[in-house]
This record gives structure tokens, sequence and C-alpha cells, in this order.
């Protein structure tokens, strides 16, 4: 019985030690679920938005947290985005030559896909101007974490 014991002790030890281990990158003794010493890379990828409003605006098709937003013809607005996952960041950086509008809550938007800017306003983002967001899960929505004002 002890025999039997050790053994089912052993095992939950191990099978604890494989799934709650940090994870370290040129870091032996990692103190966070990913503890990283070095730089971090994170590419841009292009998104193309269409001239007016654009609703439920595509982030996941080409999956990325860095989109450089060209497209349109003229100043624009996006008014949601397609729903995310707890957690995820995006930043969206406005290349298009034209001001890049976010909307706060829309309306005609759905529930989990809308932006809250924070400000309880639309906000402008200027070309070469930079936002960031997070989906927070609880809100199912998306935040606006920070944002620039371009040039």
């Amino acid at each position: 019985m002890k025999k039997t014991f050790a053994l089912i002790a052993a095992i939950l030890l191990f099978w604890n030690s494989l799934y709650s281990q940090n994870v370290g990158i040129n870091n032996a003794n990692p103190e966070a679920a990913l503890d990283v010493i070095g730089d971090v890379i994170f590419r841009t990828n292009p998104i193309t938005a269409a001239d007016g409003i654009n609703y439920s605006f595509d982030i996941l098709t080409v999956r990325s947290n860095y989109y450089r937003v060209t497209g349109p013809t003229a100043d624009f607005t996006i008014a949601s985005l397609l729903a995310g996952v707890d957690g995820r960041v995006i930043t969206l950086f406005n290349r298009s030559g034209f001001s890049m509008q976010l909307n706060n809550e829309d309306a005609g938007s759905s529930l989990t896909e809308q932006i809250v800017t924070g400000t309880n306003a639309d906000l402008v983002i200027v070309n070469k101007g930079i936002v960031t967001l997070q989906y927070d899960g609880d809100e199912q929505k998306w935040i606006v974490k920070s944002s620039s004002k371009g040039a």
C-alpha cells in the first residue's frame, strides 16, 4: 500500500512539474510564466481598411499584434473589431495618409466587437499615429490602452 501511495505521489508531482513550470529564454532561472533575457521582435503586417465606416474590422484572418493600416482614399472610421480573445493586444499604425477614427461603443456594432476609447467619445488617430488596444474578456470589448497623435 505504501509503495502504491508513493508511486501515485511521484506521478502527481511529476505531472504538476510538467504543467506549472515557468519558461525562460536565455534565462536559466525564469521567475514568470515567460521570462526573456534579450530582445523580442514583433513583425508588422499590412491590413487594408475600406473607405467610410469599417464594421467588424478583420484582425483574425491575418493574425498579428502590430498592423500597418493602409487603403482608404479619405478619412475613415473603424467602428468595431472582430471579437478577440481575453488579453489579446494589438497595435494599429495608421499609414493611410488620412485620419482614422475609432468609434466609442458604436451602437451599430456587435456588443462583443465594440471599442471602448476611455474618453466616452470617438478617438481620432491622424496619419502616422498609433493606437494600442487589448481585448477584455470580462467586458467583452476592445479597450484602448494608449494612443499617439502622429504627425
